[in-house]
């Protein structure tokens, strides 16, 4: 498949359902969040550790080893693969560099980031909004 085919198929709206599927699992939530805040490319270990430290309830300084990989190695083989596939990331496995694209946009109406934020801790909480409000709403 040609990198123009590629390019014309993300553009795509992706359905409901496609969107549901990935924000259903929280670190997928929480890895569009920071990749939103960083609005660059990170690297997965950088990712995986924010991550692990909101799951752990912790600073990234005072993650285990062992608290880390877990995440990454979820991360690595199931969440980023899955998010690229459906275009909201691109994810370079070779080098371990993890990119927000433009399809994050069929996504936000649908993320709730007014979640609690502990800047101390880097923490954050992000759910799914099952019906986002509109814009123009005067609630």
């Amino acid at each position: 498949m040609s990198q123009e085919t590629t390019q014309t198929e993300r553009v795509e709206t992706p359905s409901l359902d496609l969107i549901f599927e990935v924000l259903k699992n929280s670190r997928r939530r929480e890895a569009i969040q920071y990749l939103r805040e960083q609005d660059q490319r990170v690297s997965l270990g950088e990712l995986a550790e924010h991550i692990a430290a909101i799951e752990n309830d912790t600073t990234t300084k005072q993650l285990t080893s062992s608290q880390r990989k877990r995440v990454y190695v979820g991360l690595y083989q199931c969440h980023l693969p899955k998010m690229d596939d459906v275009g909201v990331v691109d994810f370079n496995q070779d080098r371990g560099h993890v990119t927000l694209t433009e399809q994050v946009q069929y996504f936000e109406p649908y993320l709730d980031y007014t979640g609690r934020r502990s800047h101390d801790r880097g923490t954050s909480t992000t759910a799914v909004s099952p019906c986002p409000v509109p814009e123009w709403s005067a609630w």
